[in-house]
C-alpha cells in the first residue's frame, strides 16, 4: 500500500551534535507511506534519485512532533536516526500528520493481534507434570491402607489436533473421584497402625 506522496524536504539530525540539522536532500521530494506485507509492518519512506533518504519503520509507540508550521520530527530508535520534514504549505504537513495517526492506529492494532496470537500459540504447547497419584488396593488387619503408587506420565499438548491424532495414547489417568473412598494423597500422612 502506498499512500499519496508528499513533498517535503528531509532532514536527518547531526549525528555528532545531536543539535543540529544535516540536509539529507537537494530538493523536496516524495514522502510516502508503506505497507511491507513481506515483513507485516509500516514504512514511511522516501527516495532521491537512488540513495533512499527515509526507510523507517512505524512503531506502536513512535511520536512525531510538530516543531512549527512547515516543520515535524520523529525519532526512529531501530534505524538509530531522527528524521525530520520540511513542507512548503502547513496542510501538507497536517496532511502527514493525520496520515501518520491512521498507520500507527494500524501499527497499533497489528501488533495486539500479533500478540493475541502469540499468546493462543504459547498456551496451547503447554506442558503439565501430574503428581503421582495413589489407591489402597486393599486392607491389613489392623485397618491400615496398603499403598500402590500410580504415576501417570507427563502430559505434552501442542494443539487439540495433534493430540487428537496421537498415534500413542496416554495412560488412563486416575483422579480421586475415580478410586473413591480409598484415596491417599501421596503427601498425606498415613495414620499409624492402631490409631
Amino acid at each position: 500500500m502506498f499512500t499519496y506522496p508528499l513533498q517535503a524536504h528531509v532532514y536527518h539530525i547531526d549525528p555528532k551534535s545531536k543539535k543540529s540539522w544535516i540536509p539529507a536532500t537537494s530538493q523536496a521530494v516524495p514522502v510516502s507511506f508503506f505497507y511491507d506485507s513481506t515483513r507485516t509492518l509500516y514504512r514511511i519512506i522516501s527516495v532521491e534519485g537512488t540513495k533512499a533518504v527515509i526507510n523507517s519503520i512505524v512503531t506502536p509507540s513512535m511520536v512525531v512532533t510538530k516543531t512549527s508550521q512547515k516543520f515535524l520530527q520523529w525519532s526512529d530508535s531501530r534505524a538509530n536516526m531522527v528524521y525530520g520534514l520540511g513542507f512548503s504549505r502547513e496542510e501538507d504537513l497536517c496532511c502527514f500528520l493525520d496520515k501518520f495517526r491512521e498507520v500507527k492506529d494500524l501499527s497499533q492494532k497489528q501488533q495486539h493481534d500479533e500478540d493475541e496470537q502469540q499468546s493462543v500459540v504459547s498456551t496451547s504447547s503447554l506442558s503439565v507434570t501430574l503428581p503421582p497419584v495413589t489407591q489402597a488396593a486393599h486392607s491389613h488387619n489392623n485397618g491400615a491402607a496398603v499403598l500402590v503408587h500410580q504415576t501417570s506420565s507427563q502430559i505434552r499438548s501442542t494443539s487439540p489436533a495433534s493430540s487428537a491424532s496421537s498415534s500413542s495414547s496416554p495412560r488412563p489417568l486416575v483422579t480421586p473421584s475415580s478410586i473413591g473412598a480409598g484415596y491417599v494423597h501421596p503427601q498425606t500422612p498415613s495414620p499409624a497402625p492402631g490409631r
